[in-house]
């Protein structure tokens, strides 16, 4: 078994794309937008065609109805982080 696909939830997809590409030495693979959703991957430059990392953004800007504090905060619960 290998696993293809898996998902980091970020912040700011922009500012992890430069993170994960200019810091850790990823590439990108795919970025497709459609309204204001953006499905963001990268990969390892050794393999493109292996395992990807996707780029997801926990709650699009132009999406959410609740307030932003409200996702920092359920991000860090859902990372068992202090909520």
């Amino acid at each position: 078994m290998k696993i293809k696909l898996t998902t980091v939830h970020v912040d700011d997809q922009q500012r992890a794309l430069q993170f994960y590409t200019e810091i850790l030495g990823f590439v990108k693979k795919a970025d497709i937008r459609n309204g204001p959703f953006r499905w963001l991957t990268v990969t390892s430059p050794e393999d493109p065609n292996g395992s990807e990392l996707q780029l997801a953004e926990l709650c699009p800007r132009t999406f959410c109805s609740f307030p932003r504090e409200f996702s920092f905060r359920l991000q860090g619960a859902l990372s068992g982080g202090d909520p």
